[in-house]
């Protein structure tokens, strides 16, 4: 703040009482130096003044707007009895009129005056304030402990022979302190002296940076102080196990060789639920949990056909979180393999199987291909869920041991036959075979129709159906897996295909909700001859098992 004479100005443009800013004629001083910050100071008061000098109105201002444009005003309306606390009335405020009201700046003598210390009167002082000469203060003694003390009573009161020179501590002798003063010479210097024995510090922790700590402090700190060990946050964490040395335990790091990656660990498992021993060292890479790992979401739907495509593998997964094929919805399947294709639909939750199509999942075709061998692949699980493809055995049937499910394809038909026009009708093509059951033979000619014709095709096996439910099962839909009808003759003489083999169809469940669905695998029927050709023969049936999975895991 600064105390300046400013000419009188005149208001420039009319304010009301709700106004923060003005304007003036001018911001000239009397030396015709326009104001500033710099020269008035942080701090400035004024008033506004009718030309009769019976109004008046007191403000201050906000010294850094200090311009010919506008000038800003912090506050206004203030109290005429300033005490400093630089109150506003709002009665004080007024409508002032331009060219009519006279502008006085740093007029509010007791506003100004407010900020200069007394010379009488109590007062309380805010800052910093430093004397270059010391002060004088009255010839009394202070009373109260926050008094400022003059040389005399210290002289008085402390004296110098209360203190000893001669390098020994004095007897206790101070009238005021209980034990005398330890002489210079056993005092400790601020720069270069060396403490022998330990320094006692208080209890109080330290609040600052630069401040002392004691031993139990920084203990606290460093143990009980100390974040738990997180996951995203290093900290204390105990020992799993008790250290071979307590004095010297070690941690060990998760990059350690000794320690088994995930990969090792899960390797070390075992199957299923078994431990591990030296007849069961390690789980195969392809054991997956009943039910999948529904990495292929969820199959719903509810109307037209969702198909797909076998790509020609003999094995083919889906891993879905749950099924549903509600509606009239229907699944069929393209591009089975040359021995036919075993399908595993996988589910982690529910399977509801309730289509009214006329079969809910089809696989009928999905066998061995005509003139493929004619009992097809199969597939033996082992362990949870999994397993390998074998070679398709000539005959016979394979034994169904602990947790294996054996699954297989139904094999293709036999074409029939056609006279030879002459002195023989036709022959009946053979039924398709599967693992379980051999198809019929096809009839044989049982005349002589002179005449040809076209012999009824031969057809594909069905392909195999596991379904892993791993929730709660719910079937009133068709499920077919059965084979397929051989093909009719026609022509004048010629002999009927036979009917393809049905395949497996294995269901497993963890919960049943409700199971009225039909399950298809019954061989196809054989084709129709003409003349006195022979009929197809009917192709093997398949097996269906559904039921509660109490196998795997």
């Amino acid at each position: 703040m600064k105390i300046n004479t400013i000419p009188p100005k005149r208001l420039a443009e009319t304010i009301t009482s709700a106004a923060t800013t003005f304007q003036l004629n001018d911001i000239l001083g009397f030396d015709g130096v326009a104001l500033s910050a710099a020269i008035v100071g942080d701090v400035m008061y004024g008033s506004f003044q009718d030309t009769t000098g019976t109004v008046l109105e007191l403000f201050k201002v906000d010294t850094t707007t200090i311009a010919s444009a506008s000038i800003t005003m912090s506050k206004r309306g203030l109290q005429f009895n300033e005490d400093g606390t630089e109150t506003e009335v709002a009665g004080n405020k007024r409508l002032w009129v331009k060219n009519q009201t006279i502008v006085n700046l740093g007029t509010d003598v007791p506003g100004l005056l407010a900020r200069f210390v007394k010379d009488v009167d109590a007062q309380t002082i805010g800052g910093v304030k430093t004397f270059t000469s010391i002060p004088v203060l009255p010839a009394s003694d202070p009373t109260t402990s926050n008094q400022a003390t003059r040389k005399a009573y210290v002289d008085t009161f402390v004296p110098q022979t209360y203190l000893d020179t001669d390098g020994t501590l004095a007897a206790n002798s101070d009238s005021r302190v209980a034990t005398q003063k330890a002489t210079k010479t056993y005092a400790v210097a601020k720069t270069g002296d060396t403490m022998t024995g330990a320094l006692i510090l208080n209890t109080s922790s330290p609040s600052t940076a630069l401040q002392a700590a004691s031993k139990g402090y920084v203990d606290g700190v460093a143990i009980a102080g100390s974040p738990d060990a997180s996951t995203s946050t290093k900290g204390i964490s105990k020992m799993s196990v008790s250290p071979a040395s307590a004095s010297n335990p070690i941690s060990v790091g998760d990059n350690d060789p000794r320690v088994p990656t995930q990969s090792e660990n899960d390797a070390m498992v075992g199957y299923g639920n078994t431990a591990v021993s030296g007849t069961n060292p390690f789980v195969l890479k392809d054991r997956v949990k009943f039910g999948g790992n529904g990495s292929d979401s969820a199959l719903n739907i509810s109307s037209g056909t969702t198909s797909y495509d076998l790509g020609g593998a003999a094995v083919f997964t889906k891993n879905f979180t749950s099924i549903s094929i509600t509606g009239t919805a229907n699944v069929t399947f393209t591009n089975p393999n040359a021995n036919g294709t075993i399908i595993i639909f996988k589910s982690q939750g529910n399977v509801t199987i309730t289509s009214s199509a006329a079969a809910a999942i089809d696989t009928r075709g999905m066998g061995a291909a005509v003139g493929s061998a004619a009992r097809s692949n199969i597939y033996i699980t082992a362990g949870v869920g999994s397993g390998t493809t074998a070679s398709t055995p000539a005959t016979g049937l394979i034994t169904r041991n602990t947790k294996q499910v054996i699954l297989y394809c139904g094999g293709s038909s036999v074409a029939g036959t056609s006279g030879n026009g002459v002195s023989a009708d036709g022959q009946g093509g053979a039924g398709g075979s599967n693992i379980e059951n051999n198809g019929s033979n096809g009839a044989a000619s049982s005349g002589n129709t002179p005449g040809t014709g076209t012999p009824g095709a031969a057809q594909r096996g069905a392909g195999a159906l596991m379904i892993e439910c791993g929730g709660a099962y719910s079937c009133s839909g068709t499920i077919n897996a059965g084979g397929t009808a051989g093909g009719n003759a026609s022509g004048t003489a010629a002999g009927g295909a036979g009917g393809s083999a049905g395949a497996s169809l294995v269901i497993m469940y963890n919960v049943l909700t409700s199971d009225t669905g039909t399950y298809t695998v019954a061989g196809g029927s054989g084709g129709s001859k003409t003349g006195f050709s022979g009929l197809g023969g009917a192709g093997a049936a398949g097996v269906a098992s559904v039921g509660f999975n109490t196998e795997f895991a």
